[in-house]
């Protein structure tokens, strides 16, 4: 192969890695935003952890009370509650709601529909 030949050769590979660049980019771009729903599936939550995010009183303002929560999710023991809702509190999916007495957790900005 001569010297022209090497350089087209060097040449169609760099327009195909562009092109594929090109491509990936335009993939992501015509998929939108990320819904608050796909954030919250990319974070493996445990059984318990998807059912409290899922309550549709942590998608309000106004949050939810550690006990309507445990009753919302079939669970009575508020200790084993409340340490999944400061496991979702330390991931920043759950927040305390300002001000609230008693506590009351919201789902963070990012994860509200």
């Amino acid at each position: 192969m001569g010297h022209t030949e090497e350089a087209l050769a060097r040449f169609m590979r760099r327009v195909a890695e562009a092109a594929g660049e090109t491509a990936r980019e335009l993939e992501v771009a015509g998929a939108g935003p990320e819904t608050p729903q796909q954030r919250l599936d990319r974070l493996n939550l445990g059984t318990k952890q998807r059912k409290i995010v899922g309550l549709h009183g942590v998608r309000d303002e106004q949050g939810m009370k550690a006990s309507e929560i445990g009753k919302a999710i079939g669970r009575n023991d508020l200790p084993n509650t409340y340490t999944a809702l400061d496991s979702l509190e330390r991931r920043a999916v759950l927040e305390r709601v300002p001000g609230a007495n008693p506590r009351r957790y919201r789902l963070t900005e990012p994860y509200r529909s």
